[in-house]
């Protein structure tokens, strides 16, 4: 078997730090680097697709489907999420 390892920093060259948009807002125990969930939305989606999200949590994947022109469709107990995304997806 053949390893490879990947640092999704040097895939997505466009976004340099982890903490642009709202990506540090506030600790979250279980968010999503931005740079693995941008690298998964540009290969397997394109513009104008809707991701489905059911643990929202954090609100990364929504953050990244506005900034990559996808819409995204959010699911999670959390409240805040809805603070969150009120402005982004209405």
């Amino acid at each position: 078997m053949n390893v490879q390892n990947v640092l999704f920093r040097n895939l997505i060259s466009e976004v340099k730090s982890t903490a642009y948009a709202t990506h540090a807002l506030y600790m979250y125990p279980a968010k999503f680097i931005p740079h693995i969930v941008r690298y998964v939305i540009n290969k397997y989606t394109k513009p104008g697709d809707c991701i489905f999200d059911p643990f929202a949590g954090y609100n990364t994947i929504a953050i990244e489907a506005s900034l990559t022109n996808r819409n995204a469709i959010l699911w999670d107990l959390n409240r805040i999420l809805h603070l969150l995304v009120s402005g982004i997806f209405v």
